[in-house]
């Protein structure tokens, strides 16, 4: 994917991913829960682990980011003082913060599907679509 591609470009960190067998995610995830055997990064539905995010954090399985985003992440700080609502989307009931979320400050109302940027549809004189039909031609 783009992002991590300039990710390790800006960071000079090179990234191995591991990417579970198809339908086996959970199975996997469980494997590792079980072994301790933790990479650096986890992208999960941490909702969805026993005893919610909070355990998770208890567990030692993720590790509560709020001293990093106090010290790093002074956006993301502001961002959660200043919209309370949202910030508890991604944090535990008593404030722990297990993510760094991916925020859409403007468009908040779609969070997945297709994207076409319209600025590269007036650059190449295409109508925005209107049917899924029309966005896939694209």
């Amino acid at each position: 994917m783009p992002f991590y591609e300039q990710y390790e470009k800006k960071t000079n960190v090179k990234l191995e991913f591991i990417h579970p067998p198809a339908a086996q995610e959970k199975e996997s995830f469980n494997l590792m829960i079980a072994s301790q055997d933790f990479p650096d990064i986890v992208e999960y539905g941490w909702q969805g682990y026993p005893g919610g995010t909070q355990k998770a954090i208890e567990d030692k399985v993720i590790v509560k980011l709020n001293d990093v985003v106090d010290k790093y992440a002074p956006e993301l700080k502001k961002f959660t003082s200043e919209n309370p609502d949202i910030a508890k989307q991604y944090k535990t009931d008593i404030g722990a913060l297990y993510v760094f979320p991916a925020l859409s400050i403007e468009h908040n109302d779609y969070n997945a599907g297709f994207i076409l940027r319209k600025d590269w549809l007036d650059e190449l004189n295409l109508a925005v679509p209107e049917t899924v039909d029309e966005g896939l031609m694209y």
